[in-house]
């Protein structure tokens, strides 16, 4: 885990979402857009020089994806790294779509294909993840985790619903964790937990074109 970040929860409302999606041409899911704004937005307050690299993950999922089709009662998750690529200057120039369709295109390029080819490197670098933490060197980082599709606020142990679902603890630059909003707090919200420096995530909180609103203060970390 990185030193000096903290955390902060969003929410993202169906109306600004729909004004993301509008202002992307309409073509891209609210999922697409909601990235590509928090990607644009983070980067223009990390404040790095225009020629800096970037980069934003996404965990596809491709489990309809799979040549034979599992089972639907298979048990585990599917999941491929899909990354779109940028330089600062490009990103911030860029309108909103091109971002959004940045990220579409890495989430298509996602496919059982890929997937192999992934294993098969994996294999030939004895399944180790250093050579990927290398490839990562030089480039300022986002990556976004779960869905807002996954029903958390319905999962009930035996006590009830929870009242507030969270990530307890957010572990590197730029990551992010999504959940679908609370019951009661508007049909189709996106709850967003998002881990930055401490002044990068001032910069972000003071921005006015900035269309996340926090729902808590921003959490430091306990070293």
């Amino acid at each position: 885990m990185e030193t000096g970040l903290v955390q902060c929860v969003f929410v993202l409302t169906p109306s600004s979402i729909e004004k993301l999606k509008a202002e992307a041409g309409g073509s891209y899911t609210s999922y697409e857009v909601m990235c590509a704004h928090f990607w644009r937005k983070v980067t223009q307050a990390r404040l790095s020089p225009p020629d800096t690299k970037v980069r934003f993950m996404v965990m596809a999922n491709l489990r309809s994806k799979m040549e034979p089709p599992l089972s639907p009662s298979y048990f585990g998750n599917v999941i491929h790294l899909a990354t779109a690529y940028a330089l600062t200057g490009d990103l911030l120039d860029e309108e909103l779509g091109r971002t959004a369709g940045r990220i579409h295109e890495a989430i298509l390029g996602c496919t059982r294909e890929s997937l192999v080819s992934c294993l098969h490197w994996l294999e030939l670098h004895g399944n180790s993840f250093e050579e990927i933490r290398n490839d990562s060197a030089g480039y300022e980082m986002m990556g976004v985790v779960s869905s807002p599709r996954f029903p958390v606020y319905k999962v009930d142990f035996g006590w009830g619903c929870p009242a507030a679902v969270r990530s307890p603890k957010v572990p590197g630059n730029g990551e992010m964790v999504l959940f679908g909003g609370r019951p009661g707090s508007g049909e189709g919200d996106m709850e967003i937990c998002l881990a930055l420096p401490s002044p990068v995530m001032k910069r972000l909180l003071d921005d006015p074109s900035f269309l996340a609103k926090p729902i808590s203060s921003p959490l430091r970390y306990y070293e």
